[in-house]
């Protein structure tokens, strides 16, 4: 046996097969959580009817999801969830300190200025930039819309 599990799939067919066969926000959410995977994935979750209400960012393992972070409109410190390459629940790794730059970042930014040229500030702000970042893309969930940035941290980047 080579230890490949032959349930699991990749990421970008299981997203697409979700889209497919899903009909509903809390069918597809269950699938997400549910679905064996051939890597790790986050995957950020809202339908534009429920935007107001807030949105979902499932942290997914190989074989189930780990955990959940749910936004709540309502809390004045609950209305965001920055999402980096590291789970929203754990310390980001000793190098790549980004979390707590980030959310300082989106409560500068405050939720009257959140637009794509906001989010875009906050993501283009280092550390959230660094030498790692290739590209950055800000969705918009009202219009569906997506806008790819390449990016580049010029010296001095830290």
């Amino acid at each position: 046996m080579n230890g490949l599990d032959p349930d699991q799939q990749f990421v970008m067919y299981a997203v697409r097969d979700m889209l497919t066969n899903c009909a509903t926000f809390e069918e597809a959410k269950k699938y997400i959580e549910t679905e064996q995977f051939l890597a790790r994935a986050y995957f950020t979750m809202v339908l534009p009817i429920y935007f107001s209400k807030g949105g979902v960012v499932v942290t997914r393992s190989y074989t189930a999801a780990d955990n959940e972070a749910v936004t709540d409109t309502k809390d004045p410190n609950g209305w965001f969830v920055l999402q980096t390459n590291y789970d929203w629940n754990e310390p980001d790794a000793y190098l790549d300190q980004r979390t707590q730059p980030g959310n300082k970042c989106m409560h500068q930014l405050g939720r009257k200025r959140v637009t794509r040229e906001g989010i875009f500030q906050v993501m283009s702000s280092k550390p959230n930039l660094n030498k790692s970042t290739v590209y950055t893309t800000v969705m918009e969930i009202d219009s569906g819309a997506l806008y790819t940035f390449k990016q580049e941290c010029k010296d001095p980047c830290w």
